[in-house]
């Protein structure tokens, strides 16, 4: 595999980072024991791109809940503002990637963040 560099805003990962962990730890805990979050990188250099996975072993996202999962204001919580996850999705895509949710095969979440324009390490930027 080879090293690389993804270009975005440091501050706005950060902040994506910390909703889909802090989601990961408040939908995946399950009877009262703590969530197990996994976060992976990829890069694929057939197409020049990466991605991050924040991966939870929660009970996942039920099917009424998917078509909403990205809309402001909305939450399956009594707590919290419903825009975590919309603003997260803005933030990735004003920094030209994209988030999205892929049900993960052994149940769980995944939320993965989409990163183009992948620059190998040892590469000259022009």
């Amino acid at each position: 595999p080879q090293d690389g560099c993804v270009s975005m805003d440091a501050g706005h990962l950060h902040q994506v980072l910390w909703n889909l962990c802090k989601n990961a730890k408040k939908y995946a805990a399950i009877n009262g024991t703590s969530a197990k979050v996994q976060i992976l990188a990829e890069i694929n250099e057939a197409t020049n791109s990466a991605h991050l996975d924040v991966i939870d072993k929660g009970p996942g996202i039920s099917k009424e809940h998917l078509s909403k999962l990205f809309e402001p204001f909305f939450t399956p919580s009594d707590t919290g503002t419903g825009l975590g996850l919309y603003i997260s999705r803005e933030l990735c895509k004003n920094n030209g990637g994209d988030l999205r949710y892929i049900k993960a095969s052994n149940g769980g979440s995944c939320f993965r963040i989409d990163f183009s324009n992948v620059m190998n390490f040892g590469e000259s930027q022009s």
